[in-house]
């Protein structure tokens, strides 16, 4: 009998230390094998309200076992203090329609009252604990994704170009393959990314409306077409600006303003920040002198005036023409700077006069590349003969670029007796092509000057010009070459 009793008692206490090591392992069990999962809004560290004030909730239920019980989703915010608030409703989603497996939620959370600021976004999921239903190993789980609410636009402000009185109220000069831009631009949380557009086909695609029964209100500005410029890649494609080295809030790009015809055009800084708001809004009036002596009214308050120019057109004449580049062209190559007259067959041969060694030296350039041939690029600063076969007009791509800090001026040798010279008009806004002969020689040349004289195709007839004559006696002209005698050698200095 008592043999039996011990029996029973093993058997019963092998049964409760069975009971003993399952119950943890049933009671973790639900832990494991339930959850919720935030699918959506997703991102790199955190997600961001839209402009509608609500985040579009997605949440993955995950059911593993045979679920028996409704369950309830909570959503909370919880700001950077720690305070937790729940918002909207506990959602409930009923047994019936979680099958096992992964279930796929999408809902709408209401935060258009939170203030801005970071928070965190809080899904608790869990069984119903009113549910009759419901075992007592009840499951719960939490998902937490970081969210940033900023309803506020940044801030951009355009710096370069911007404000270089080369026209009266601050229109800007353009020129050059890599044209330096500048701008500023801030947010309380951040700032993603900046940029520079251009109204890409000058001034009037980005139009403006006016009625002119009211002829003293402001003209409206309407939307106009706007590309970004700036930093492009190798198939010329624009890239976001970039941040400038060691000047926080800054940023910059490089654009190749040869992408576009020369003429007025209008630029614009734009950034965006973390939660993906935009602006390119400057608040500063940039109007502009145009060439006619009138005020153009800048339609976009955002936008600044430029005027790019990276090309000078000659018209030549059959026969011979003294010309120059007044510009450094990009490829000084000489087939390359031809490379329209050669296409046409319309030049003949180009000449030049420089000075080697002290002694005047002619060199000369055709298209048959002759053995003679010794001329192999056009420079600026220097004039040339050049012979046409028939009109036609040459069209010069090069830069007028401003010297940079710490940049030395150019200048060109002037030596004693006749020198060959071109008209160039280095780093000078060119929408006013001429100069008067003393600010282009200088005091030093202008003392020691015998004569100075270009040759006018059209007419046959040699120009003389004269210091301080009325014009057309008293200024040099874009495109023309010039022959110069002096007394004295010296430099034509900028």
């Amino acid at each position: 009998m008592f043999g039996s009793h011990k029996r029973l008692l093993t058997i019963v206490l092998t049964v409760v230390s069975l009971l003993a090591m399952l119950a943890p392992a049933a009671m973790a069990a639900p832990e494991l094998l339930h959850g919720v999962e935030i699918v959506s809004p997703t991102g790199t560290d955190y997600a961001t309200l839209n402009e509608w004030g609500d985040v579009d909730v997605t949440y993955n239920i995950k059911i593993f076992n045979t679920q028996v019980c409704n369950v309830e989703v909570k959503f909370y915010w919880v700001d950077q203090l720690g305070n937790a608030v729940q918002s909207p409703p506990t959602r409930t989603l009923y047994y019936q329609n979680l099958a096992q497996g992964d279930n796929i939620i999408d809902d709408s959370v209401a935060f258009n009252t939170l203030p801005d600021g970071w928070y965190d976004l809080k899904v608790v999921a869990q069984e119903d604990p009113m549910d009759p239903k419901c075992y007592w190993d009840k499951w719960s789980d939490t998902e937490e994704m970081a969210l940033l609410v900023d309803r506020l636009d940044p801030k951009a402000k355009l710096v370069k170009p911007g404000n270089e009185p080369w026209m009266y109220n601050g229109g800007t000069f353009v020129t050059g393959l890599d044209f330096l831009m500048v701008g500023e631009a801030s947010d309380r949380y951040g700032v993603e990314e900046t940029w520079f557009e251009l109204c890409p086909k000058g001034s009037w695609a980005c139009h403006w409306t006016w009625n002119p029964w009211k002829w003293w209100e402001k003209p409206v500005p309407v939307d106009g077409e706007w590309i970004p410029i700036g930093n492009e890649n190798a198939d010329g494609f624009a890239q976001p600006a970039t941040a400038t080295p060691g000047v926080p809030g800054q940023w910059q790009a490089t654009w190749n303003s040869t992408r576009v015809h020369d003429g007025f055009y209008l630029v614009r800084f734009c950034a965006m920040d973390l939660a993906g708001n935009s602006n390119c809004w400057d608040e500063r009036d940039f109007s502009a002198l145009a060439p006619s002596g009138d005020i153009w009214p800048n339609p976009w308050p955002d936008a600044h005036w430029i005027f790019v120019n990276n090309t000078v057109e000659i018209n030549l004449q059959a026969g011979w023409n003294l010309i120059s580049s007044p510009l450094l062209p990009y490829d000084a190559d000489i087939e390359d700077v031809l490379l329209h007259l050669i296409d046409h067959g319309t030049v003949e041969a180009v000449w030049t006069m420089v000075y080697q060694a002290g002694a005047q030296v002619w060199k000369v350039w055709t298209p048959t590349a002759g053995p003679v041939d010794t001329l192999t690029k056009i420079v600026d600063g220097q004039g040339y003969w050049i012979k046409m076969k028939a009109n036609d007009s040459l069209t010069i791509v090069g830069t007028w670029t401003t010297l940079g800090d710490g940049e030395t001026p150019p200048s060109y040798p002037v030596y004693d007796g006749w020198n060959l010279i071109g008209y160039t008009h280095w780093g000078r806004p060119t929408i006013w092509p001429t100069d008067e002969v003393a600010d282009y020689l200088g005091a030093g040349l202008i003392d020691g000057l015998q004569a100075l004289t270009y040759f006018d195709p059209w007419t046959n007839v040699w120009v003389r010009l004269y210091p301080d004559a009325p014009k057309p006696f008293g200024n040099m002209v874009l495109g023309k070459g010039y022959w110069l005698s002096v007394t004295e050698a010296g430099v034509i200095r900028f």
